[in-house]
C-alpha cells in the first residue's frame, strides 16, 4: 500500500474551495491524469453516490468506477475506486485557516499484477502528482476571474 499525503493553503474560503473540489467536471482542470469524472448514480452526491473516472495512467487510457465514501460538505470528501489491477482512495480535507483553505490530500494505492513489478517508480510520481495537482488546485482557485476568462478566450480560440 503506497500512502502519500499533501497540503495546500489557498488564498480562497472554504465554502470556495468545497465548491470546486467537490464538482466531479472540473477534476479534469487540476488533476492532470484526469481525462473525465462523471456522477453515474441517481440524485445528489452523498455517501454511496457512484462515479465513472476516465484517466490517462502511463499513457494507458483507464475506466475507473469510483464510491463516496466520506462526505461532509466544507469539511470532507472522499472516493475509493479501482482500475484493472489498482485500486485506492483519494480524501480532501478542507480546514479554514485565517480567510483561506487548507486543504490536504491523502492519497492510498493498492497496486496488484503487473503494477507491483514497478511500485518503486509509481511511488516518486504519485508523489509529484499530488503536489502538482494541489497546485493547479491553488493557481485555478486564485485566478483572478479576468485570467480565467483570458485563458478560456484563448482555449476556445485554438479549438475554432
Amino acid at each position: 500500500m503506497i500512502k502519500i499525503e499533501t497540503s495546500v493553503t489557498i488564498n480562497r474560503p472554504v465554502e470556495d474551495v468545497w465548491k470546486f473540489i467537490s464538482n466531479w467536471e472540473n477534476f479534469a482542470q487540476w488533476d492532470r491524469g484526469v481525462l473525465e469524472v462523471r456522477q453515474t448514480s441517481e440524485g445528489p452526491t452523498a455517501v454511496g453516490s457512484t462515479l465513472q473516472s476516465v484517466r490517462l495512467i502511463l499513457g494507458l487510457r483507464g475506466i475507473g468506477a469510483l464510491r463516496v465514501t466520506e462526505y461532509e460538505p466544507n469539511k470532507l470528501l472522499a472516493v475509493k475506486g479501482s482500475a484493472a489491477s489498482v485500486s485506492g482512495s483519494i480524501r480532501f480535507t478542507f480546514e479554514p485557516i485565517g480567510d483561506g483553505t487548507q486543504l490536504t490530500e491523502t492519497r492510498e494505492v493498492e497496486l496488484g499484477g503487473l503494477w507491483k513489478l514497478i511500485a518503486p517508480i509509481i511511488l516518486p510520481m504519485q508523489e509529484t502528482q499530488g503536489r502538482n495537482d494541489l497546485a493547479n488546485v491553488k493557481r485555478v482557485l486564485e485566478s483572478p476571474p479576468q485570467a480565467e476568462a483570458n485563458h478560456h478566450n484563448k482555449l476556445m480560440s485554438k479549438v475554432e
